[in-house]
């Protein structure tokens, strides 16, 4: 009989182990290979079509996903995104994507198509070309507050003249709106509550009250067909159009959303620690409100802008200071940052891609991301509320209760109005 080496039946039980892990391994570093054939770079659609996406993706380990979605030039998603789980080492896409929102603009749209392992992604980017039903202004809606017990909304035309279409016996704690959804959505104070106003006859659609035990919102956000708000319990709750909860968090009373900003896949919050001074930024998955990371900083939030899929601008106030910060989403760190003057930033409009306003208590300053530079473009003002018309080219800015209405390719101030109380804040409505 032939004996083998003490050692022989642990070098087999290496070995196998070794192939059993080899057998089970999903993730070499390698993504899929995704091909696409359709659409091409530079074709057409309109508002109503479908985006015929064709291709193939094939794998050494199975394909568990592949997500469709479009963005604007903002690098922002517009439409829902479609997703196909093939589970399979090889799989032939062909599925209608649909153009289904009637406020998208004519304009030029990123088509992204990636395919994933579960580890590992690969993405294929079309540029499209999209007509759009032709977006044109409205009027401006200017929110003022006579006093703690009143809200005035006045709405303002292109000749300047203005009108009270909606007056309110409460205090005001925030605003937003929806030209698409035809919606204005303002903020009762505590104890809170958040009406959605027709914009087509300011009528009252629907309410949404906040919850015990701490019954008060801090922000309402609207994105991509959802109103959020937050809410002091530490949640935040979307809404669709006829007031349904269709998205929520968990609830997390030690800490308060109070900025929010959907970035791609991610819901974003600037948040406070309850009677605490710590400060953090937070995110949340936006298909499902799980919990996904969070990063302790040490300035409030003034405002969020998504730069690409990445990467996203945090407008941050310090005691007497802010400044602008590169926020690194997927590895959730602070990359960069370019220093304001001395003061505090109060609000800010992006006005193309990479190019954004910011009201500041020294002025309004005009900050170009690809470069990290920033300059005074109106000094001497101090303004509280901004609303860029892209159409028009437009910059609304209001101090105290005069309204100046700045063009941007004259640097020219072409009008001034004033209301009758001071405005906190302005909202543009288009036709769609």
């Amino acid at each position: 009989m032939i004996r083998k080496p003490s050692g022989y039946f642990l070098q087999l039980l290496f070995f196998a182990a070794i192939l059993i892990y080899s057998c089970n391994k999903t993730d070499d570093g390698t993504p899929p290979a995704l091909h696409i054939s359709s659409p091409d770079d530079h074709d057409q659609f309109s508002v109503g079509d479908n985006i015929h996406v064709v291709g193939t993706v094939t794998h050494k380990f199975p394909v568990k996903s592949i997500k469709i979605s479009l963005w604007d030039n903002f690098n922002v998603p517009v439409l829902n995104p479609l997703y196909v789980y093939p589970d399979d080492y090889g799989y032939n896409l062909d599925e209608m994507y649909p153009i289904n929102d009637a406020s998208l603009e004519s304009g030029t749209y990123i088509l992204m198509i990636a395919a994933s392992d579960g580890h590992n992604t690969a993405k294929v980017y079309r540029t499209l070309y999209i007509t759009g039903v032709q977006r044109y202004f409205e009027r401006l809606l200017a929110l003022v507050q006579p006093n703690t017990l009143k809200t005035i909304v006045y709405a303002l035309d292109t000749a300047g003249n203005y009108q009270d279409v909606l007056e309110l016996p409460h205090g005001y704690a925030g605003s937003e709106i929806s030209s698409g959804q035809r919606q204005l959505y303002i903020l009762k104070p505590e104890p809170s509550s958040m009406t959605a106003y027709s914009l087509d006859n300011i009528a009252e659609e629907y309410v949404y009250a906040a919850s015990p035990p701490y019954a008060v919102f801090y922000d309402v956000y609207y994105n991509d067909q959802i109103t959020y708000v937050s809410s002091g319990n530490g949640n935040i709750t979307g809404l669709n159009s006829t007031g349904s909860t269709v998205y929520v968090t968990p609830q997390n009373t030690d800490t308060i959303p109070l900025l929010l900003h959907q970035h791609f896949d991610l819901l974003l919050s600037s948040c406070n620690r309850r009677g605490g001074p710590e400060k953090f930024i937070r995110q949340h998955f936006a298909g499902t409100g799980v919990f996904r990371a969070g990063l302790n900083v040490d300035f409030s939030g003034a405002g969020f802008f998504s730069v690409d899929e990445g990467s996203a601008l945090i407008l941050g106030n310090m005691t007497d200071e802010s400044s602008i910060f590169v926020y690194d989403v997927h590895n959730n760190y602070l990359a960069d940052k370019t220093d304001m003057p001395p003061g505090l930033i109060r609000d800010a409009v992006q006005i193309s891609a990479g190019n954004y306003l910011i009201s500041h208590d020294a002025g309004i300053y005009h900050y170009i991301h690809e470069s990290k530079s920033l300059y005074e473009l109106i000094p001497g003002v101090e303004v509280d509320a901004m609303a860029y018309d892209y159409t028009r080219l437009l910059l609304y800015y209001a101090e105290g209760a005069k309204i100046s209405v700045y063009m941007m390719e004259n640097a020219e101030i072409i009008d001034e109005i004033t209301l009758p109380y001071p405005v906190l804040k302005l909202h543009i409505q288009y036709n769609n």
